[in-house]
């Protein structure tokens, strides 16, 4: 009996010290916490817009025997409809008490406009403890005693924690309620609840994410503070450099934890890896051991459309806006030099009549003058379809300027996906194409199912979603996987493209590609800029 008083004072005492230390050992403190913010916020889940998976470890305090350690697998998607989803799986060790647990987390997002969003998301999972009694060298301790086997048993709790953030382009803004439910340690229970106590833990996090060298680099400062009422609250600052979207560097300071530093890679903007070195605290808290922390993110599959994402593995963004300013002036000023030469070539068409008119009446004054119209030249002439107005002339003009043949009614479009059903990729073997030149500039608009900046190979215009929608799912069901649609605020329509690129060259190739078959010989261009 004397053992077991023992025993039950020993992890008594090892369980107020796992208190006393959460704050420096839990998945919410991970050092490089922007790797996989949601673990920080469950309001992030899916915040890369994509399925992603991510792998975190971290070793503290390296060489102490019975030191913690975490390690974390967690895999989290963006859904259709906006809504997001997660799964984390955790192990803390940390002396002789091992702590598992497995939380599910569901998120919602809420686009604004220009790129703005609301996300929302709540976790709700179980954690149980093992404790290896045998290394507290008490001796030999019968499994059979009923006070043992009650500490073994009755080790099972629920978890929960929330959360909420604004995003606004490159700024960051949330806050997260890490634990819902009050931890249970001890009972006598055979399955541990606790009150619910949403504000005995709040984090509060922002950062900014800073473009530079013509979007090539990133500078992203990070403020983090943990708000609790039975440990002290801590402050932490980070920043990290993003060179090429391809490396990093950063560094960190956390309250009464010390002095990080970091570095990582990414591989075109899928895979990335991180590892942080944190030295020795000083002072009061002083530990003469370092510690590690290691982080591996991959993101897979496509990006949902229509959902602003904000990834720190791709922080690469489309680079519009000198280049297409500047193409889309250009585009003006031919538009103002074709119409000051149309009206100097008509103005002397029209001398020149003049001139050959007075001496046709010089050369013949007997003969009664007939007076013959002046034959003027038509002026260009502007069509109306259902992507805009487009020059009209049989002179040779620049890509950007040629007017495209009228646009196929949406029927007719649609009777394509019976007509080539057979043979989709038939090719009509002529030379010339109803839209050679085309090539429209359309500004990106603030509509939540806005085509993103791009140059689109586009196939099909419909005013309707439902048409569009008809037509980009009969094109799949053919096999044309990369087929896609969205909507344009300055037409008002809905276009389908079955090609999106960022380089206005790979989207003519592309072009001329599936302009050789029957279904899409009237496929032309189109760009998206700000």
């Amino acid at each position: 009996m004397r053992k077991s008083t023992i025993l039950i004072v020993s992890i008594t005492f090892l369980f107020s010290l796992q208190i006393r230390y959460a704050f420096a050992q839990d998945y919410h403190n991970f050092v490089q916490f922007y790797f996989n913010p949601s673990l920080l916020n469950p309001s992030l889940t899916g915040v890369d817009g994509k399925s992603s998976l991510y792998f975190s470890y971290k070793k503290q305090w390296a060489g102490i025997e019975g030191a913690p350690s975490i390690g974390n697998v967690n895999f989290q998607s963006a859904l259709q409809n906006r809504v997001n989803f997660g799964l984390s799986m955790n192990n803390d060790q940390q002396g002789l008490i091992n702590t598992s647990s497995v939380m599910m987390t569901g998120g919602y997002t809420i686009p604004l406009a220009n790129d703005n969003m609301f996300r929302f998301g709540f976790s709700l999972g179980a954690a149980w403890n093992q404790i290896n009694i045998n290394d507290l060298n008490f001796g030999s301790i019968s499994p059979s005693d009923p006070i043992q086997q009650d500490l073994l048993d009755n080790n099972f709790q629920l978890l929960g924690n929330a959360g909420i953030s604004f995003h606004s382009k490159s700024f960051n803004l949330g806050i997260a309620l890490p634990n819902i439910l009050d931890p249970v340690y001890l009972t006598t229970d055979a399955f541990g609840v606790s009150k619910v106590n949403p504000f005995e833990s709040i984090i509060f996090h922002t950062s900014y994410r800073m473009y530079f060298a013509d979007d090539f680099n990133v500078f992203e400062p990070y403020l983090v503070y943990r708000l609790n009422k039975l440990l002290p609250s801590q402050l932490e600052v980070a920043g990290i450099l993003h060179l090429q979207h391809k490396v990093w560097i950063g560094g960190s300071y956390k309250q009464d934890f010390g002095i990080s530093a970091m570095a990582g890679f990414k591989v075109n903007n899928q895979l990335g890896v991180g590892y942080s070195y944190t030295l020795k605290n000083t002072g009061l808290n002083e530990l003469n051991r370092p510690s590690h922390e290691i982080q591996i993110a991959l993101l897979f599959g496509e990006r949902k459309k229509n959902i602003p994402f904000y990834s720190f593995v791709d922080t690469e963004k489309t680079k519009r806006s000198k280049n297409y300013k500047a193409l889309v002036a250009r585009q003006k000023q031919k538009e103002k030099e074709l119409a000051r030469k149309h009206a100097l070539d008509l103005a002397k068409k029209e001398e020149k009549e003049k001139i050959a008119k007075e001496q046709a009446k010089q050369a013949a004054p007997i003969k009664e003058t007939v007076e013959q119209p002046v034959v003027q030249s038509t002026p260009v002439q502007t069509n109306q379809h259902d992507a805009g107005p487009r020059w009209r002339s049989t002179e040779k003009m620049p890509d950007i300027l040629r007017n495209p043949a009228q646009e196929p009614g949406e029927t007719e479009r649609l009777n394509r996906l019976e007509i080539h059903a057979d043979n989709a990729t038939e090719h009509h073997g002529e030379e010339g194409h109803a839209n050679a030149e085309r090539h429209e500039l359309v500004k990106r608009g603030e509509h939540s199912s806005e085509m993103d900046y791009a140059d689109y190979v586009i196939v099909g215009a419909f005013s309707t979603e439902a048409n569009a929608k008809k037509f980009s799912d009969g094109l799949k069901k053919l096999g044309f996987s990369e087929v896609d649609y969205g909507f344009i605020s300055e037409k008002s329509l809905w276009y389908v493209h079955i090609s999106r690129s960022n380089n206005i060259n790979a989207a003519r190739t592309d072009r001329d590609k599936y302009r050789k078959m029957n279904m899409f010989k009237d496929a032309w261009l189109l760009t998206v800029h700000q």
